[in-house]
């Protein structure tokens, strides 16, 4: 019975990293299409999301699946319990490469030539933690996961200075405030893709230490 269960926690571990290579794959494209204007890429990113919904679906039927057959306890309940969060939080941030992805193609006319670079750097810095997220749930490595938590706090401070330095812009030229609409709109989700990615690190954290980071992460 132990051999069995301890075989569907290695496959459920695995579909939940395919998962987060999708995830990554999907804001490593946003990301693309944002940086070379490419509506094209951009509605492949928004059709690609369906894959992740289903990925995330068949996690979960397979997490309810295991409970109800092994009624697992302690740290195998908490592997569970890590795989079923860690998972939703993937999906969501296919969600918001989703969301920045389908903004992109109406506005692209609009849009600086190269991209506006601070954008970038905030969504290549999400991409960074999303990244870290995965391969610390990957090796269950505890003090990856807290770096990634402590390291978020670059994120904020980036995405509020470039908030406020947008409004500025926008405030003195009109011409800016359709294409800055969609910075501050792209900026907010890389931020949140951020969020998201600490949120797999503190899920990691608990499931191998039997508790989240010890301090809330820095805003």
């Amino acid at each position: 019975m132990r051999a069995t269960f301890d075989r569907q926690l290695g496959t459920l571990k695995a579909e939940v990293l395919d998962l987060g290579g999708l995830a990554i794959r999907q804001l490593e494209r946003a990301l693309q299409a944002v940086e070379r204007r490419d509506g094209g890429l951009a509605l492949d990113v928004a059709r690609a999301d369906s894959g992740l919904d289903a990925a995330e679906s068949a996690i979960d039927a397979a997490v309810v699946r295991i409970m109800a057959l092994h009624q697992p306890e302690a740290g195998d309940l908490r592997a569970l319990l890590a795989a079923l969060r860690i998972a939703t939080a993937l999906e969501r941030i296919g969600d918001h490469a989703k969301t920045v992805a389908k903004r992109l193609p109406p506005l692209i006319d609009r849009l600086t030539d190269p991209v506006d670079p601070d954008l970038l750097t905030i969504g290549h810095l999400a991409l960074g933690e999303v990244e870290d997220a995965v391969r610390a749930y990957g090796a269950d490595d505890a003090e990856l996961a807290l770096a990634l938590c402590a390291r978020d706090v670059v994120l904020d401070r980036l995405y509020t200075g470039y908030h406020e330095a947008l409004l500025v812009a926008m405030e003195t030229d009109p011409a800016q405030v359709r294409p800055g609409v969609f910075l501050l709109y792209a900026a907010r989700n890389f931020e949140r893709i951020g969020d998201q990615a600490t949120n797999i690190a503190e899920r990691v954290h608990f499931a191998v230490r039997g508790k989240l980071p010890p301090e809330e992460r820095p805003r």
